[in-house]
């Protein structure tokens, strides 16, 4: 069947002309759809409206409203198992001053009345339903049901069905849906979305588990770090992977230690990659750096727990390319270190990076290709990030669904790497693409980064922290996402 709308939360499906879709009054089984208009000069005006119901209800009524007036039509023979379509139909008034309402349903007239023309020339008329004896005519604002398949007619007057999505209109002016690109992919994925609860809610039970990448903290003590991700009722943290010689970076035990008084775990490390231990570089004393780097954090990661390893091709805040080869130098050495992987039961995950802050590897796409060319079983995983995302892919629901099982980690933060909610980044198809994928599976984190504006975001590992703001930060993202992820899943 092909969906033809959906009722967004919060809103409705902006057509042109000021047409917009929004639902009335959804219940369990049943899906809802209005077309509401605008006046208009003369002509017809028109409510249109699609319902289907998925079991025996005969108390199902329709009805059109406007300033005051109505027509209601409640069905003789209950309706069962199928698709009916009602229009709420307005006639501009005559000269009497009288305008008339009619209520049509599958293409047959079953009300009308006569009434004055309202005095506000700003009133819409309106259609809608109510199910069950003391439901009010219609509601508006509610947004659960959802459209599973349909077809308007011409006001739903004509048997004829038009194309699914285009509107006619008795001027013959054709009116089409202005839904923008990225917003018909975003609509796909919560109609797959819908369909999944419904059809799977067991698959909604676990919730994503919510983790913390900490480098962002600069130079606090990981105590501090572990008391404010407690405070928020955060159980995950990746980890900064800080072993860039023998000497530095966490201690396993002491690190362990610190995690568990404040019931933490580790989710994984986040590898550190500058022109320093670059795997692309035409430098090979700097690729073996990046080796050597390597294998401290796969000793450490395996020691605290961790289940994956952040590695990107190249040097962050190097966006311009050494040569045509760095590709291949990069997927040769890190295949050099891919036995490791395996020996510790470690995920290389793979990050793309806008190209803004690195030369190669910058999609979900160029990721997996990344991966064919290190051709290792040890590298199979990707670490994917919405802030980079947003800049580099098409539209970042559906590069999550692309990636699929190769999906471990994705970091989180808003449209200006601030902290969730704080921007523009649509979160909630986020969450329903990751749903899509089942990714609310153990050892696979939604781990926010919220590192400020920045095409090199390193020197926040080195600077004092301020621990107020870095408290604001880490409660409002992880208080954001949670409601989402519960209004969503019902769960709220």
């Amino acid at each position: 069947m092909q969906v033809i709308a959906y009722l967004p939360a919060g809103g409705g499906l902006t057509m042109e002309a000021s047409f917009m879709i929004r639902s009335y009054h959804p219940i369990p089984g049943v899906g809802v759809a209005g077309l509401v208009t605008q006046w208009g000069s003369g002509g017809l005006m028109a409510s249109l409206v699609l319902a289907g119901t998925e079991s025996n209800n005969p108390s199902v009524r329709f009805s059109i409203a406007i300033d005051g007036a109505e027509v209601t039509y409640q069905p003789a023979e209950p309706l069962i198992g199928d698709w009916h379509q009602a229009a709420g139909v307005y006639r501009v008034g005559d000269d009497a001053g009288q305008s008339t309402m009619e209520l049509w349903l599958d293409g047959k007239k079953v009300g009308e009345k006569s009434f004055p023309i309202p005095e506000k020339q700003n009133v819409l008329p309106l259609s809608g339903f109510a199910f069950g004896v003391d439901a009010p005519t219609f509601t508006q604002g509610k947004t659960t049901g959802r459209v599973i398949d349909g077809l308007l007619d011409d006001v739903a007057i004509s048997t004829e069905p038009l194309t699914p999505g285009t509107f006619f209109f008795p001027n013959n002016r054709q009116m089409k849906s202005k839904r923008q690109n990225f917003e018909l992919k975003s609509d796909t994925i919560r109609t797959d979305f819908e369909l999944l609860m419904a059809e799977h809610p067991e698959k909604l039970v676990r919730k994503l588990d919510f983790s913390w990448s900490n480098w962002g903290f600069g130079i606090e003590r990981l105590e501090d770090s572990a008391i404010r991700l407690q405070r928020a009722d955060i159980h995950f943290i990746e980890l900064h992977g800080n072993h860039y010689g023998a000497d530095l970076g966490y201690q396993p035990k002491e690190t362990l230690k610190i995690l568990s008084d404040h019931d933490i775990r580790v989710a994984g490390v986040c590898g550190m990659f500058s022109a320093d231990n670059d795997l692309s570089s035409n430098r090979p004393i700097q690729r073996q750096a990046a080796v050597d780097y390597i294998r401290r954090e796969l000793d450490f990661c395996a020691a605290v727990g961790g289940s994956y390893l952040l590695v990107v091709p190249g040097a962050v805040g190097r966006p311009r390319p050494y040569d045509q080869s760095e590709f291949q130098r990069s997927a040769e050495t890190l295949n050099l270190v891919g036995d490791l992987f395996v020996k510790h039961g470690v995920k290389a995950a793979i990050e793309p990076i806008r190209a803004a802050e690195v030369s190669l590897v910058h999609t979900i796409a160029e990721a997996t290709e990344y991966l064919e060319g290190v051709a290792h079983p040890g590298v199979a995983h990707i670490n994917g990030d919405v802030y980079h995302m947003q800049s580099e892919e098409e539209h970042i629901g559906s590069a999550i669904i692309a990636a699929g099982d190769r999906l471990t980690n994705l970091h989180m933060a808003d449209s200006n790497r601030c902290a969730l909610g704080k921007g523009s980044i649509d979160v909630d198809t986020i969450i329903r693409a990751l749903y899509l994928i089942e990714y609310n599976q153990i050892g696979r984190y939604v781990t926010p980064e919220p590192l400020g504006p920045g095409g090199d975001p390193y020197p926040a590992m080195y600077g004092n922290p301020n621990r107020a703001m870095l408290d604001e930060i880490v409660a409002t993202s992880a208080s954001y996402f949670r409601c989402r992820e519960k209004v969503l899943t019902g769960k709220y």
